[in-house]
């Protein structure tokens, strides 16, 4: 079974909530952006292979099938309203996806701070360890904000690229 996106984020304020020290803090920003990454890859997988499908193995060639480079790539492209993404682009457009699409940028920016940094200027205080785990559910909620039709749009994009002509 694959992380719930809703528990790695409790366990984050859990451990931040308990924790002194840098390591401790550098996993619960670490974490935040891995609830939101799981959280995409749940909706997406749902959506193709079927909820009642979890556990299959179908279910998990689609479920690791998605890398973190694709993530910042369509995140990024719906940030910019990139042409790449613009002939899926729903017509009422993406929405709260693209709030969604930067915050997910700003939790995979920390993160890749927090895991591949350790030099004490990259240090997190609190404000920002709060902040990470405060953007993880706000991205959660812009997502579940959007419409049928945008959220799907995404998570099509998540798991499809396009071919360019």
């Amino acid at each position: 079974m694959h992380p719930d996106p809703q528990l790695l984020l409790a366990q984050a304020e859990t451990l931040y909530t308990n924790s002194a020290n840098e390591t401790d803090i550098r996993r619960v920003v670490s974490t935040a952006y891995y609830a939101v990454f799981h959280y995409m890859l749940r909706a997406a997988v749902d959506l193709v292979i079927g909820r009642a499908n979890r556990g299959t193995f179908r279910y998990n060639l689609a479920y690791c099938s998605v890398e973190h480079k694709r993530v910042k790539t369509l995140c990024g492209h719906i940030r910019q309203r990139n042409t790449d993404v613009q002939p899926y682009t729903p017509p009422s457009g993406f929405g709260e996806i693209v709030s969604f699409a930067m915050l997910v940028l700003n939790l995979r920016e920390e993160r890749h701070r927090a895991d591949y940094h350790p030099e004490p200027s990259a240090r997190f205080d609190d404000a920002r360890t709060q902040q990470a785990i405060s953007d993880a559910w706000e991205a959660i909620r812009k997502f579940e904000a959007a419409t049928v039709e945008q959220r799907e749009a995404f998570l099509t994009l998540l798991l499809f690229e396009p071919r360019k002509p």
